[in-house]
């Protein structure tokens, strides 16, 4: 790989003697891995032969060779993310931070598309906790939403805007995974080679201390931040860890790593950070550190608005479809033409939000009005809060699962009932159909179709 020549002399100066086995590394082809979902058991592993764990995560696998993802049904039902092994770390630092503070969490990951961060950190986190997933890039967030639709989890609230609207200490646990100069990326994308540059790495510290400064006012006091970067400059990295400390009196926190993890320190500095080099660990580059806000811990999962017509979801009732999710996800909201089911701990997460956040999801999409006729919507199949027994179903096998997705009409199953089906894959739901006996209808997103036709 032809790196620049600046960035070569700047990797030598950060690394010393460690540069060249970083070099080195960088000529290797870049690893495949995937992590499972911890919540949808899947009846079979799509792992493939010779996979081998991601130390770091408990449900990270690296794969031997990259199959042909988008022709699993088993990544649209949500059964596992595409995720570049470093960034899973984030499930292990949740996981310790959700020992440290017990009970459900308010979490919120301020740059959080295209959602691999957030839902690594969901499957680390006690149920009932709430997850606040904000994009700053409308066709980004648009992604987001799908990924955390796919994921599952009940419990969370998809927006879509600048950092800034996020200035009120309503969170236990604020994750910037910060847009960055890309420095760790550069054996992935060749992208990230070409637009490097000393300039660019100076514009993204400046932007990331004023995302920062955002984070730091939406941490409740005891509340927690994970900053990370995909890049390797200090400017980047640990001088903003140091920024955090000095002008906002964060605390570092130290987060318990195995000793043959080979993740390497920090550089220059005494706060406890965590470097993923290639060539000391089996992924791409990635700087973490974790801080930690002075006070004591507070509750604010009681704290209700008195309007709850809040962001313009509005309380519904009589819409036919209140049996279609689990007990805990029985308020129902009504915007525009949707209807959501929210548990209490995300409805006052709802109505605690700032006016200007502007809210794409709320808990579960559950139906889509036609007049007053509810449509099962498709994320609501995908979703863990629908009730078991709320629709009947239709197992297909793969090449009739493959057709669903792609939007085409499915052969259903001889004895399917007529009506309102949820279609599933290996045990796993991918969404509806409207089965009218001689054919059925496809309700699955057409914004979420497949349209690769090669066969495996």
């Amino acid at each position: 790989m032809t790196l620049p020549p600046q960035y070569r002399e700047r990797m030598e100066a950060l690394l010393g003697a460690r540069a060249e086995r970083y070099f080195a590394a960088m000529e290797e082809p870049p690893v495949t891995s995937i992590r499972l979902n911890s919540r949808k058991t899947p009846a079979e592993c799509p792992a493939g032969a010779g996979a081998t764990p991601v130390e770091w995560c408990e449900t990270g696998l690296r794969l031997a060779e990259r199959p042909r993802f988008t022709l699993d049904p088993l990544l649209h039902a949500g059964a596992y993310y595409v995720q570049e092994a470093s960034s899973m770390i984030h499930r292990h630092i949740a996981g310790h931070l959700a020992k440290l503070t017990g009970g459900r969490l308010r979490v919120l990951d301020l740059c959080a598309a295209p959602g691999g961060k957030t839902t690594a950190m969901i499957d680390a986190l006690p149920e009932g906790s709430v997850v606040v997933a904000n994009e700053y890039v409308a066709s980004r967030a648009s992604a987001l939403e799908e990924n955390l639709a796919k994921w599952g989890y009940p419990d969370t609230i998809v927006c879509q805007g600048p950092a800034e609207r996020f200035s009120t200490p309503l969170f236990d646990i604020v994750a910037v995974d910060a847009p960055c100069s890309g420095e760790g990326m550069m054996r992935k994308e060749t992208e990230a080679v070409a637009q490097w540059s000393p300039r660019l790495t100076g514009q993204c510290a400046a932007l990331q201390r004023e995302i920062l400064d955002t984070a730091a006012e939406a941490m409740k006091p005891g509340g927690y931040l994970i900053y990370s970067t995909c890049t390797f400059n200090r400017e980047e990295d640990e001088e903003n860890a140091e920024y955090l400390r000095s002008r906002h009196g964060l605390e570092p926190v130290e987060i318990p790593l195995g000793c043959s993890w080979g993740i390497l320190p920090g550089i220059d500095t005494d706060i406890p950070c965590m470097r993923f080099i290639p060539g000391f660990t089996d992924g791409e580059g990635l700087f973490v550190c974790v801080m930690r806000k002075p006070g004591e811990a507070q509750d604010v999962s009681g704290a209700r608005r008195r309007n709850r017509d809040h962001h313009g979801f509005e309380p519904a009732s009589n819409t036919g479809c209140g049996g279609w999710t689990d007990s805990r996800h029985s308020d129902l909201r009504k915007r525009r033409d949707r209807i959501y089911a929210l548990s209490a701990e995300t409805a006052a997460m709802l109505e605690a939000l700032p006016d200007k956040v502007n809210i794409l999801l709320a808990g579960i999409e559950t139906a889509i009005l036609k007049g007053k006729q509810p449509i099962p919507s498709p994320r609501l199949a995908l979703s863990l809060g629908m009730r078991p027994d709320a629709f009947p179903t239709a197992e297909l096998g793969l090449d009739d699962a493959l057709a669903y997705l792609r939007r085409e009409t499915p052969a259903m199953p001889a004895a399917t009932p007529k009506g309102f089906v949820a279609v599933t894959h290996a045990g796993l739901p991918l969404g509806f159909v409207k089965n009218l006996g001689p054919r059925a209808n496809n309700l699955y997103p057409g914004e979420w179709r497949i349209k690769m036709q090669t066969t495996r």
